[in-house]
């Protein structure tokens, strides 16, 4: 056996990490896989992302180094399975005339089935440094990427705490917190991405 393949999780070893997975680990997954979903109309971030992330270190596609932690590996697993998706979206399946016509024959309209173009690859690549430079900023901060996804999904602050489980004092320190790391980053940057 090579040294690489020492270094690496055994099947088993990935079954056994996904079992001690504690509630906020699963919660921060669930948070990096809805955010990363984002913009990603046809993709489920529970099934699409987080799952499929599960599966792919489970029958060997991707392999677990035992010296990263489980949750930073299947992070970066699902980052790599968005950004396919992401690629799928900028390089659409190019379709012919008569597939489209023989689509829109239904209803006699070529045009009210052609593709839905509603997010530009400048904007797709805006959205996705955006997203990339959240989860640099919040990755390790479970509460923050909880409020920012229910606000992003237009959720109120009283659904946030229900759903999370936060109260109004935990919450609110958690928004300051949020608008410090931001405001520092624009600071530093000048923007967020």
């Amino acid at each position: 056996m090579t040294a690489a393949r020492r270094d690496v999780a055994t099947v088993e070893e990935c079954v056994e990490g996904l079992r001690r997975l504690s509630d906020d680990d699963l919660r921060k997954l669930g948070q990096v896989a809805r955010i990363r979903a984002i913009g990603l109309h046809a993709v489920d971030w529970e099934a699409d992302l987080l799952h499929e992330a599960i599966v792919r270190m489970l029958d060997g596609r991707r392999k677990w180094p035992r010296e990263v932690s489980l949750v930073t590996f299947l992070v970066e697993t699902m980052r790599s399975i968005a950004s396919d998706h992401w690629r799928r979206l900028e390089n659409p399946v190019v379709r012919s005339e008569s597939e489209v016509v023989a689509d829109g024959e239904a209803d006699g309209s070529v045009v009210g089935n052609a593709p839905d173009e509603a997010m530009q690859p400048e904007r797709r690549a805006m959205a996705a440094e955006t997203l990339a430079a959240i989860e640099a900023l919040f990755g390790e901060d479970a509460d923050a990427l909880q409020v920012i996804d229910g606000m992003a999904s237009g959720r109120s602050p009283r659904e946030i705490q229900e759903e999370t489980g936060m109260d109004a004092t935990r919450y609110a320190s958690t928004q300051r917190r949020i608008r410090r790391r931001v405001d520092r980053a624009m600071a530093n940057g000048g923007e967020l991405a």
